[in-house]
């Protein structure tokens, strides 16, 4: 498997960069030869970042996270908060269910609509009955007595990259490893724009991005169509559009 260091090197040959450079850092202004954020350190935000976004755009993780909610609570989350055991962290939730029973996903006007008597706490157990995706939280229909434990099923984004030898996701497959390394390098060399030998390179490596997250959804939507309604491709010709005004301005 991959580790986090193999996608920076991926990176830096791209830019023709030597192993180690340090252009990535931020130098304390005060102290020569000292940085605020080493290289490696920002290498690594930007990987998360890319690994992050290409999840949300055209990777989906199915995975499951459980929460256990006080009585009445009517908000779990933020996303960010709901993590499972493997370090995963929930971005989209697809289904919430309690034991064997599934909530029904609804609306927020239908969730709190006064005297909403289909979504009143179920008489048995006291557990809620209903959810919505705020897109930042999960929020659950109100009045219920019971503290449930929620078993949540979605889409969720690789733990963030922290060290060198952390090894990357397994739902990451070397293609999209490879549009993380382009990433990357868009970054650091967008960063470095002052540079006249890394500035005309952030162009190029935006194109190679672009073009690989299109090849990516174009692969994840031809295999279920049914998937756009969770991954939109408003997003995507997004990342295209700014490629080609990028390359304009080369």
């Amino acid at each position: 498997m991959a580790q986090a260091q193999d996608l920076v090197n991926m990176a830096l040959t791209f830019l023709a960069q030597p192993s180690g450079s340090i252009v990535s850092g931020l130098p304390d202004s005060t102290t020569e030869g000292s940085y605020v954020i080493a290289s490696l350190s920002q290498n690594l935000m930007w990987l998360t970042e890319a690994q992050n976004r290409l999840c949300r755009l055209c990777v989906p993780i199915l995975d499951i996270a459980t929460v256990t909610v006080s009585a009445g609570q009517t908000s779990v989350g933020p996303y960010s908060t709901i993590t499972n055991m493997a370090g995963r962290i929930l971005h989209r939730p697809t289904t919430v269910s309690i034991g064997s029973n599934q909530l029904q996903a609804t609306n927020f006007g239908f969730l709190t609509q006064a005297n909403n008597y289909w979504f009143k706490p179920d008489p048995a157990t006291g557990n809620p009955v209903a959810w919505v995706d705020s897109n930042v939280s999960i929020l659950l229909a109100p009045g219920y007595t019971a503290a449930p434990t929620l078993t949540i099923s979605g889409f969720f984004l690789p733990p963030p990259l922290s060290g060198a030898d952390q090894t990357v996701d397994s739902s990451l497959d070397d293609y999209t490893q490879r549009a993380m390394a382009f990433y990357l390098a868009w970054m650091i060399a967008s960063k470095n724009a002052d540079n006249q030998v890394l500035a005309p390179r952030a162009p190029v490596m935006l194109n190679e991005f672009a073009a690989s997250v299109k090849e990516i959804y174009t692969r994840l939507v031809e295999s279920d169509p049914t998937l756009s309604g969770f991954f939109d491709a408003e997003p995507i010709d997004a990342v295209v559009q700014l490629m080609s005004q990028q390359s304009l301005r080369k």
